[in-house]
């Protein structure tokens, strides 16, 4: 309006005599006051805006364990815990930032890496006044997995303005890498083995040692990556939170009262159930990786990506080796091959065809360790039941026929109950009506006479298998000494160790059963 009027005046001006221009000169004077004076007003008031923000951006908060609004609504725990530092968007938790800060030639100070700083000090201080000791007083904690964090894990008072909600660290946790990605990440995690979980190291110009890697999309925690390797959580074990101190007990029962029919003025017979326990208590288990420094100079997302697959497949393969045959005591938990011989144990079932170099699976075998399970009174139908075995061993009953008559082509009947149709159409492989789980964990050394690449099939009752986990990795970065043959300081490389505590259980071992001795070429068919 101001300026319309200015240019009205201007043109009135224009076309009068001096004496109407003289007139209206005080008009036009006092409309570009105004607008001068309105402009100058509004360039100072943009100019605190963008001064307030800039000092936001580069200032602590004054108390940033205040994660909610006036009105009531909760505020970024990535936002608040990373006030301070120069990277002005959001971003999820990362271990090569971690390694960064930790790293004492690393130009990224912990300032630059203040969300991983202050996840690691709440968590430290919790499970120290909860009887959890590091390893080493240089490691830091970083979450397995926000659901396994425990419920007070917020109250504790030494983290001050750093506190993050246990709600908000799975969206910390998160990491971004997209589907196509992770499967070659994945693919190249599992080369290059030296030998037990000692890495080979990696390098920057090597793809088979981390490679070069786009694009990002799909987000995911430790321990969603931990269980698409596990083989044994993705059959439907349960997993568990261990206590911060490393262990826990469920009480169970063992057996239950006796009832009698008693007869008038009869004496009743008194019974009762028996008790006990079912302890967890942590084991140690670490992996290390020998990395050069150029991936913590150069490092991108997918530098990220790698290691944390690399790391979920070392843990996954770790667990499902000592859930089927980890020798228990205090090093390694018991695995269920390790359980047979006692009462209430897991059973065995001998191969219907038993010979001196190897014993041969019959179609009544798979029925009969069913059987023995049922027979137990355990709940098959109602709680679920799942096969484990090699892909091999699958593949040879999926396809084993009978043969018509005596010395006729081996095209006769299937002989195993599959559903052959269904898995044409894409379903999963089913075996008498029971999931069937392929894995290379499964043995295929197992030795009979001569025979030494026999294998097992095990069956049983998955939710009473128990994993149990204490909620923190603890990662420690070496710059210096001798790895594996290897100079750190001379190589210009850096050893990451990461160590997990664990521990696998079951509620009731007899739930399963365990076949052994299998020859794994099965005959072709039989007369």
């Amino acid at each position: 309006m101001a300026s319309e009027e200015m240019g009205n005046a201007q043109e009135e001006t224009a076309s009068s005599p001096d004496s109407v221009q003289q007139a209206l000169q005080p008009v036009i004077e006092s409309i570009n006051q105004k607008l001068e004076d309105a402009t100058a007003k509004l360039s100072q008031d943009l100019s605190s805006q963008i001064d307030e923000k800039v000092a936001g951006l580069t200032q602590p908060a004054e108390d940033v364990s205040a994660l909610f609004n006036d009105d009531g609504k909760s505020r970024s725990a990535q936002h608040q815990a990373r006030r301070g530092e120069d990277t002005l968007s959001s971003r999820p938790f990362s271990i090569v930032r971690l390694c960064q800060a930790m790293h004492p030639k690393s130009p990224v100070k912990h300032l630059d890496a203040k969300l991983e700083m202050a996840i690691h000090r709440q968590l430290a201080e919790y499970y120290a006044q909860n009887g959890f000791a590091q390893a080493d007083s240089s490691s830091f904690l970083v979450p397995f997995g926000s659901q396994m964090l425990p419920d007070d894990i917020e109250n504790v008072s030494a983290a001050g303005n750093d506190r993050i909600p246990k709600s908000q660290f799975g969206d910390i946790m998160g990491m971004q890498i997209s589907k196509q990605r992770l499967n070659a990440i994945s693919q190249r995690a599992g080369q290059g083995r030296v030998g037990g979980y000692q890495r080979q190291a990696l390098s920057v110009f090597d793809d088979t040692g981390l490679g070069i890697y786009t694009d990002s999309d799909l987000s995911g925690e430790l321990i969603e990556l931990v269980r698409a390797q596990e083989v044994f959580s993705r059959i439907g074990a349960r997993e568990v939170t261990l206590n911060p101190n490393g262990t826990l007990v469920f009480g169970s029962q063992t057996g239950a009262a006796t009832g009698y029919w008693v007869g008038e003025g009869g004496t009743i017979t008194t019974s009762e159930p028996t008790t006990g326990r079912v302890a967890m208590r942590a084991k140690k288990c670490a992996a290390m990786n020998v990395i050069p420094n150029e991936l913590f100079r150069f490092a991108t997302r997918d530098t990220e990506a790698f290691l944390r697959m690399d790391l979920a497949k070392v843990l996954g393969l770790l667990m499902d080796s000592a859930c089927l045959y980890g020798v228990g005591g205090t090093a390694e938990p018991l695995g269920i091959t390790k359980r047979t011989g006692a009462a209430g144990s897991v059973q065995t079932k001998t191969a219907g065809t038993t010979a001196t170099n190897g014993d041969t699976l019959e179609p009544e075998d798979l029925s009969g360790m069913l059987a023995a399970i049922e027979d137990l009174n355990h709940d098959i139908d109602g709680r679920g039941w799942a096969w484990l075995m090699r892909g091999k061993m699958w593949h040879n009953i999926l396809n084993r026929r009978s043969t018509p008559y005596s010395g006729g082509a081996t095209d006769g009947s299937f002989l195993f109950a599959v559903n052959r149709e269904d898995i044409r159409s894409g379903a999963p492989a089913s075996l008498y009506g029971h999931p069937v789980y392929k894995s290379g964990q499964v043995s295929n050394t197992q030795v009979k006479g001569s025979g030494t690449d026999l294998t097992d099939i095990l069956g049983g009752i998955p939710d009473d298998i128990l994993i149990g986990r204490v909620g923190v990795l603890e990662f420690t970065l070496g710059v210096e000494g001798t790895v594996n043959s290897t100079n750190l300081f001379e190589t210009d490389q850096a050893a990451l160790r990461c160590i997990e505590h664990a521990d696998m259980n079951m509620r009731h071992e007899n739930s399963w059963c365990w076949m052994t001795d299998v020859d794994l070429d099965l005959p072709t068919g039989v007369i």
